[in-house]
Parts: structure tokens; sequence; C-alpha cells
């Protein structure tokens, strides 16, 4: 027990490999985020900490995202991407 107003903090490293939130968390399993439920998924999403939180979120976070969106956005103006199997249906989630 904690006395009120004790400000607690959790090691990022050890939340994001606990097996209460993520099964098998030392294997790279990217469809885990696509297969799983969602209460499964609220879980997941609470336990990562990509960029920190509350008053340690790291000072450019909006500046990385931010970049990432015009990334992605440029790469889409700017190549001719086709879909590789344009047959098959394209299944989004």
């Amino acid at each position: 027990h904690h006395p009120e107003g004790t400000v607690v903090g959790v090691n990022a490293w050890a939340s994001q490999r606990h097996p209460d939130f993520f099964e098998s968390p030392d294997d790279l399993i990217t469809e885990r985020w696509l297969e799983s439920s969602p209460d499964q998924l609220k879980n997941m999403e609470r336990a990562m900490f990509h960029f920190g939180g509350g008053s340690r979120t790291f000072i450019r976070k909006n500046f990385g995202l931010a970049t990432v969106h015009k990334l992605v956005g440029t790469l889409l103006r700017e190549f001719d991407m086709k879909l590789h199997n344009p047959e098959k249906p394209l299944e989004l989630r």
C-alpha cells in the first residue's frame, strides 16, 4: 500500500513484455494487433509506452507522428503503387 499522492513509475520494457498483456512477448508477432479480441487490444494498448506517458511523455512525440504522416502521404503521392494481386479482395481491418 502506498500513501495517497504517491507517484509510481513503470518500466516500459517490463510492461511491454509481460505475458498478462502479450502472449509470447519476446516473439515478433505483428498479427497480434490484427487478430486479438477488443478486450485484449485494449490491454495491449494500455501496456505500450512508445513515447512514454503522463508528465514523462517524449517531448518530440507530436513532431515524430507528424513526420510519419507526412512521409506516408509523400510516398503515396510520389510512387505509383498497385495491389500485388488485384484479383484478390483487399482485406481491411
